[in-house]
């Protein structure tokens, strides 16, 4: 169990660097934010 642990952890720990995640979670913030603004937008036209 233990050992299972050590290498989630170590995996884990070897995909955090990389530059991928950054970017997947700034398009998808931007995605979920922009997706809030165009419903505030047409609910704004719409009153």
């Amino acid at each position: 169990m233990e050992h299972m642990a050590l290498s989630l952890r170590n995996r884990k720990r070897r995909k955090l660097p990389t530059n991928s995640s950054p970017i997947i979670l700034l398009t998808v913030g931007s995605m979920i934010f922009g997706f809030w603004l165009g419903l505030a937008m047409l609910f704004l036209v719409g009153l």
